[in-house]
């Protein structure tokens, strides 16, 4: 009812809170190419920050008639780790997973990074597990 939501983490100096907030989307029935460039874009809003380091480009994405979608981000991604890593990887999945017949992203990076998996499949039920959101969230 309130239309589509792109997930930031948010910019606070305090340790408590919501680490993620939204800002809307503005248009009408996005595809997930719109939604995860205007992520890959940054936020308009105050009180948001972009998670991810410096320019990331998709390099692939495709949907499976299970309803997950495969992404592929250029290599800049994969220099993300730990609670960096688990934000940006939130922010995509809550944001993609609101449109109709994606269940799970795959996220995976062009290069090699012995750090990381080569790819990793999240769905919103995780991410709310790990209380990024606010205790509000539908």
């Amino acid at each position: 009812a309130e239309g589509f939501k792109l997930y930031f983490p948010v910019t606070r100096d305090i340790s408590y809170g919501s680490a993620l907030a939204t800002q809307p989307w503005e248009g009408e029935d996005p595809t997930p190419e719109q939604l995860l460039e205007a992520l890959l874009d940054g936020p308009t809003q105050e009180g948001l920050r972009s998670p991810f380091p410096g320019v990331v480009v998709i390099l692939n994405m495709e949907l499976d008639g299970d309803g997950v979608l495969h992404i592929t981000l250029s290599e800049q991604y994969g220099g993300l780790t730990d609670m960096a890593q688990t934000l940006a990887d939130a922010c995509i999945v809550m944001t993609l997973c609101q449109l109709t017949g994606i269940t799970e992203v795959e996220i995976s990076t062009d290069g090699f990074w012995a750090s990381r998996p080569a790819s990793r499949t999240l769905r919103p039920e995780q991410i709310e597990l790990m209380s990024l959101l606010p205790e509000d969230f539908p």
